[in-house]
């Protein structure tokens, strides 16, 4: 198409009288068909591999990244103008959303997977961040087996070395550390009282279900269970209820008495039964005017 808007045929020479010559617009532009919106890309990049970028800066790198994009094909055109490698032509632009990242050696391990990014200097893809920028060097990350061990985490496994008194080192197994927890605690366990929070003892027996943990105990204590105390538990000492309170900051406690008892624990929140009441009324109410028509 010539400048006068009417005129086709041939290019003709030098693009001078074209009314979009390709120095100005890039020649997908009216595609819009082929216009996506992306929701997401994972870059996994890999060292010594010397290519050119792939994102138009115009620079060799060592470091290549490969671009796993996520997209969704939608009805989205918009314009505008492009970078200077590419001339700052008039080229398509699409939104974008948050990237992953993964960084390989040259001995393809990969040294992190899939992590998230922030577009600052000065941040690290790991909190807290490496001291030198280094992953195999010996990272002071703070974790705390003890409180690991409440919650009945019984090992961690990372992509890097951790030191914490506690965790120990129990095998290696496709480039990733797994640390067995020596300060594990049980699903439950019964202490002296709810301040005696270093001497404790295993419980007779314990069965989980979907809603409800089944104990047995002998007392007298504390009976601990490594549950998150959430309203809507409410607990029973053969068939008496028994007030629930919370130890740790977290967990789900009960006193327990004297001699072997069984401790059951529910959940039965309040919501699901003014829920279910709300429900039926209306029911009941649709049903009256459907026998009035």
């Amino acid at each position: 198409m010539r400048k006068d808007g009417a005129t086709w045929g041939d290019v003709p020479e030098g693009g001078k009288d074209l009314a979009h010559p390709d120095a100005k617009i890039t020649c997908f532009t009216c595609h819009s068909s082929w216009m996506t919106s992306c929701f997401g890309c994972h870059l996994p990049m890999q060292a010594n591999e010397r290519r050119p970028d792939l994102h138009n800066e115009g620079d060799l790198s060592r470091n290549w990244t490969q671009y796993n994009f996520q997209v969704i094909r939608d009805d989205v055109f918009m314009l505008g103008i492009d970078g200077n490698v590419t001339g700052n032509r008039v080229a398509p632009v699409r939104s974008s959303s948050a990237l992953v990242v993964g960084s390989q050696r040259a001995n393809r391990e990969w040294i992190y997977s899939q992590a998230q990014t922030i577009s600052a200097e000065g941040y690290s893809v790991t909190l807290p961040p490496f001291p030198n920028g280094d992953p195999t060097t010996k990272w002071p990350v703070s974790l705390d087996p003890e409180r690991l061990g409440l919650l009945n985490v019984t090992h961690v496994v990372s992509d890097f070395h951790l030191q914490a008194d506690g965790l120990v080192l129990d095998t290696r197994q496709q480039g990733a550390y797994v640390y067995r927890n020596a300060h594990v605690r049980p699903r439950a366990w019964l202490q002296p009282s709810r301040d005696a929070t270093q001497e404790w003892s295993p419980i007779e027996r314990i069965e989980l279900s979907v809603d409800a943990i089944q104990i047995r105990a002998r007392g007298p204590g504390t009976l601990v269970v490594s549950e998150v105390s959430y309203p809507g538990w409410r607990a029973t000492i053969d068939g008496r209820m028994a007030p629930i309170t919370t130890v740790y900051g977290l967990l789900m406690s009960v006193d327990v008495p004297e001699g072997a008892h069984d401790v059951v624990l529910e959940f039965r929140p309040a919501g699901v039964y003014v829920g279910g009441g709300v429900t039926l009324l209306t029911l009941l109410a649709l049903a009256g005017l459907w026998s009035r028509r």
